[in-house]
């Protein structure tokens, strides 16, 4: 394990640094801008049962399957 560390060292450092979270970066974020008021809840389930966020899906509002507005 050490003799392949040695030989790929520059791989594991940038290993480490891809998989390091930063939270020393600026973000600015409105939340207010981030709610979702219109969309169709059919197309959103769809989208989160593809990514595998089931439990998302019961917290949706507008389940009737019309139009969010």
């Amino acid at each position: 394990m050490q003799q392949k560390l040695i030989v790929d060292q520059d791989n594991a450092f940038l290993s480490q640094d891809l998989a390091r979270i930063r939270r020393d970066v600026p973000v600015r974020l409105d939340l207010a801008a981030c709610v979702a008021h219109d969309y169709v809840y059919a197309n959103v389930e769809q989208v989160f049962r593809a990514l595998e966020f089931r439990s998302l899906i019961d917290r949706l509002p507008g389940r009737s399957g019309s139009a969010l507005r």
